[in-house]
């Protein structure tokens, strides 16, 4: 296992307090005007192939090369009374839905549930399902390289319940390796190293083998996986408090208390550290129950603004103290150490909101969407609410409404019944007996409009939701945008740019771009030499992306220490050798970007040996990482195969 993950809380603790104070004047500023913070772009019908059949349970994707692409993804009600899974794709921004064609060879994909759907830095979409083959339950994944029209016969693993994916973008060793886990006795893990096509056998997390007890055991349900920008694992789950294999019934109306815990991998999750406490989660046996039910749902901010790195996990939670349910949310700065809460919903009139949501925009803005009943007096009926956040989740701005009809489960268009042969073992265990089972999955499991909701920022800030409305009277997949007040946007760039002394650097030149959000580095080498006061580390810029990025490259220091990060301590830390002669921001190297000077999709440049001076020998007390920021221009960029 790598070195310790080790992190500056004090300064963190500070950060925060300054951030609410800032937020407090910059919210005050915008709100003076009166207007809302978000406001609805686009919203638009989903499944139109499908208007009589009802959708539950929905995920979305954006392409992270074009914010006009999306997949969405949820189960729908089939034909013959069984839940299958429907996958639809646009590529105008949401304006235009197709469905995605599952060849008859694939029905396993149709047929399954608990769907998944991502796209990659590279455009390659993956959508995975549990579903069945040869009369095993077993977890399917397929790849897509056109963008979601059509999808390749899939990858068949061992089986998960309730999956999801992680994808490594950091320029690490790990890079482009794509983690997918789920619950199986524990947690089943394997990952990828070729784009989805294959995935390794899984590795069964079910003890705490890097905590002081070995043997205390791991169960739950995962709740997203993430990796941090510096290429760290995290595997939040909600699970019992004290994890036993068996669960006991609980009366109704009593009350349940779970607990968040946190796993975390520094070495692509071969080890973990020891598992991490989080937060309390309740919840209440009764039927509010299974309005309020939804999975916890988690993001990590891999802005460039203040509260980068930064992990949110939002649930629907029964607040003790308000006797109530509310969308609560909580927020890490240390891979899951430490933990605050902050509720999210402002609604006091007790109804149940259910299956929360959140993203992250580019700018760090959090955004949480969630089906709230707070307009229907008989607490049945919702509409899509939203929040968002501009402190890093410390407090959210008011809620506001982002559709207007009702969607209404309990409706006869949802009623689709579907049966089952079963022996019953429970009742007489040395009796059992034949009988089947019969129910209405949508009204009596998914009140809440099935355990996922779709959320993702686009790289222009923007938010898109891929929800459930049910204003036909058939539950429908929808696809709803909403934009943040520009005001807003506005103040939390300015604030950004403030705190990343350096980042408001000076214009780009003229004839060069800037494609610092488009490349990557690839890492290696590091070395330091105390006697002679240098440090060296080899460098090679990558470009992950589907465009041909046209040399020569120039890598220019943005950042070069911050007030958390001090070149571990190093005495008048700063560059030696780049080709512009600079010591600190504005020090550029120059990379020749491979034949023709052209640096093509998944290519890298010849490497360079970045040097850096100091004085002084073994600092006295070491402090902090050395976490520079560059920026990164080209001559330009064209779409593959164009010059």
């Amino acid at each position: 296992m790598r070195a310790n993950l080790t992190e500056d809380l004090a300064y963190m603790r500070v950060s925060v307090i300054i951030a609410m104070l800032c937020t407090c004047v910059m919210a005050g500023a915008v709100f003076g005007q009166g207007g809302p913070a978000i406001r609805v772009v686009e919203s638009q019908q989903i499944s139109v192939a499908h208007p009589h059949r009802p959708h539950v349970e929905s995920f979305l994707a954006v392409d992270p090369r074009d914010s006009r692409h999306m997949i969405a993804a949820s189960m729908l009600g089939l034909a013959d009374g069984r839940l299958g899974a429907a996958v639809y794709a646009t590529f105008d921004a949401g304006r235009h839905w197709m469905e995605s064609r599952i060849a008859p060879r694939d029905s396993m994909l149709a047929l399954g549930g608990d769907p998944i759907v991502y796209i990659t830095r590279d455009g390659t979409a993956l959508f995975g399902v549990g579903t069945q083959q040869a009369g095993r339950s077993v977890t399917a994944v397929s790849r897509s390289t056109d963008g979601g029209r059509t999808w390749e016969r899939p990858q068949v693993m061992n089986y998960r319940d309730r999956p999801f994916m992680a994808f490594d973008t950091t320029g690490t060793d790990l890079d482009s390796t794509i983690y997918i886990a789920g619950l199986q006795n524990g947690f089943l893990l394997s990952h990828s190293t070729d784009g989805g096509r294959s995935f390794s056998y899984p590795a069964i997390i079910s003890r705490d083998l890097g905590g002081p007890d070995p043997s205390a055991p791991i169960r739950g349900v995962l709740t997203d996986m993430v990796v941090t920008p510096d290429g760290v694992l995290v595997m939040p789950f909600n699970s019992r408090l004290d994890m036993r294999d068996s669960i006991p019934r609980f009366k109704k109306d009593s009350v349940m208390t779970n607990a968040f815990r946190v796993l975390v991998s520094d070495d692509g999750g071969r080890s973990f550290f020891a598992m991490r406490e989080g937060p309390r989660a309740h919840w209440v046996v009764n039927y509010a129950n299974s309005q309020a039910l939804g999975a916890p749902r988690v993001a990590l901010d891999q802005s460039r603004g203040t509260f980068r790195g930064r992990l949110y996990l939002v649930w629907t939670d029964w607040d003790l103290a308000r006797r109530a349910y509310v969308v609560r949310l909580a927020y890490s700065s240390d891979v899951g150490k430490t933990w605050n809460t902050t509720i999210v919903s402002d609604d006091t009139s007790g109804h149940d909101p259910g299956n929360a949501a959140l993203a992250v925009s580019r700018d760090g803005i959090v955004g949480v969407i969630w089906n709230d009943r707070r307009d229907d007096p008989r607490n049945r009926c919702w509409r899509l609410y939203g929040a968002i956040s501009i402190d890093g989740g410390a407090s959210f701005l008011p809620n506001e409404r982002l559709s207007t009809a009702p969607t209404c489960v309990n409706t006869p268009g949802n009623w689709v019944l579907h049966t089952w042969y079963e022996y019953d073992h429970w009742t007489e265990p040395d009796r059992p007996r034949p009988g089947f089972g019969l129910a209405a999955f949508i009204p009596t499991r998914f009140p809440n409009g099935g355990d996922t909701q779709g959320l993702v920022a686009d790289a222009d800030g923007v938010f898109h939701a891929a929800w459930i409305n049910g204003a036909t009277g058939t539950l429908q997949l929808w696809h709803t945008a909403f934009a943040v007040d520009s005001a807003i946007v506005a103040a939390v760039r300015n604030k950004n740019e403030q705190k990343m002394a350096g980042s408001a650097a000076a214009p780009v030149p003229s004839g060069r771009v800037d494609v610092t959000q488009e490349l990557s580095f690839v890492m290696s080498d590091p070395a330091i030499d105390f006697t002679s006061g240098t440090l060296e580390v080899t460098m090679r810029v990558k470009n992950p992306t589907g465009l041909t990025v046209h040399g020569p490259i120039s890598v220019v220091v943005d950042r070069l220490e911050t007030d958390w990060s001090h070149a571990m301590g190093l005495t008048n830390f700063r560059v030696a050798n780049a080709d512009s002669g600079g010591r600190g921001v504005g020090a550029t190297w120059v990379f020749a970007a491979g034949p023709e000077r052209m640096l093509h999709p998944g290519a890298t440049t010849p490497p360079r040996v970045l040097r850096f001076r100091f004085d002084g020998g073994v600092p006295d007390e070491p402090d902090g990482y050395f976490e520079p920021a560059f920026r990164i221009l080209a001559r330009s960029t064209s779409t593959a195969g164009q010059r």
